[in-house]
């Protein structure tokens, strides 16, 4: 036992074994003042202690035999130090994707951060470790250790990582007219607050609805959805739907006679302004057919007749 009856270590690492032969008429020997998880054992003549201490403190052992002849005592000193009492808590160990989590640790002065068995931060005195690059089922630990040098390594955190919802938006159409009503589609959401229309990034309907629909939308107006799913993770559709709004025709309409007033059975001629791929003639709101030139004329007109046109581009 010379060398090792006296021995320092940490409380949660085990002792290099002590061990004395027991010589003469002894016949039993019992060990007493070991920490707890410290065992002495007596078989064949030779006393050994082995274990690691589950107490910190300074304990003094004594073997004592038995048998017919008195036997001298024999005692030893181990110093068992104490490892890092603390806490490792998580900001959150349910989260979605790119979230970032904030990891603490107490109880020691240093501090090694590990992700999936691999150091992601330290050894140092930081005992705070941040991240928002997760992947579900990480697993987060840290070993801690104090002004003793003994570490102790924490329970593990497992993370659950949510992906973020899938979304699609669809316009019913993305060029139109002024005025014209576009619906827009929406999927990916979930529950009350599933749905967030953007027009050029301003919130202009939240709700349970998938759809938006208006009339009101004005050349590259831009439109997106952020969604929200179940496991309240969000998303924004990108790139947004941009819109195209084409202006309304403009032009005149004139008659030759320039007057609009003839005889019975008189021919006139109505001209609209020239340029444009279709035009629609109505007499008394009746049409006359779509055509592509840009002139109508008429020897069957009754008083009163009322002729207007419809121009498309």
């Amino acid at each position: 036992a010379t060398g090792t009856d006296n021995q320092t270590v940490c409380s949660n690492v085990a002792i290099t074994n002590i061990t004395y032969a027991i010589g003469g008429s002894a016949t039993n020997a019992t060990v007493s003042g070991l920490p707890t998880g410290l065992t002495g054992v007596y078989s064949g003549g030779v006393v050994t202690i082995s274990g690691t201490p589950g107490q910190s403190g300074t304990f003094n052992y004594t073997v004592a035999t038995s048998g017919p002849c008195a036997q001298p005592s024999m005692t030893g000193t181990i110093s068992s130090l104490a490892i890092p009492a603390g806490t490792f808590t998580a900001s959150a160990t349910t989260i979605c994707s790119g979230t970032t989590v904030t990891f603490t640790a107490t109880g020691g002065n240093s501090y090694t951060f590990y992700v999936n068995g691999s150091v992601v931060q330290g050894p140092g005195a930081t005992n705070i470790f941040s991240t928002s690059s997760l992947s579900n089922g990480n697993v987060v630990t840290v070993h801690t250790s104090n002004t003793n040098n003994c570490g102790t390594t924490y329970n593990p955190i497992t993370m659950t990582v949510n992906p973020p919802p899938v979304v699609t938006l669809n316009a019913t159409s993305s060029t139109i007219c002024p005025g014209t009503s576009v619906t827009f589609t929406a999927t990916g959401g979930s529950g009350s607050s599933g749905y967030i229309f953007l027009l050029n990034g301003n919130a202009i309907q939240s709700g349970a609805s998938n759809t938006y629909t208006t009339t009101t939308l004005n050349n590259n107006d831009k439109v997106a959805v952020m969604v929200n799913d179940a496991n309240s993770c969000s998303a924004t559709f990108s790139p947004a739907i941009v819109m195209t709004v084409n202006s309304l025709p403009t032009g005149t309409l004139s008659s030759n006679p320039a007057s609009a007033k003839i005889c019975a059975g008189d021919n006139i001629v109505f001209t609209a302004t020239s340029g444009f791929d279709k035009y629609e003639f109505f007499v008394n709101s009746v049409s006359q057919g779509v055509q592509t030139g840009n002139t109508f004329s008429s020897t069957t007109l009754t008083n009163p007749s009322t002729v207007t046109v419809t121009a498309t581009n």
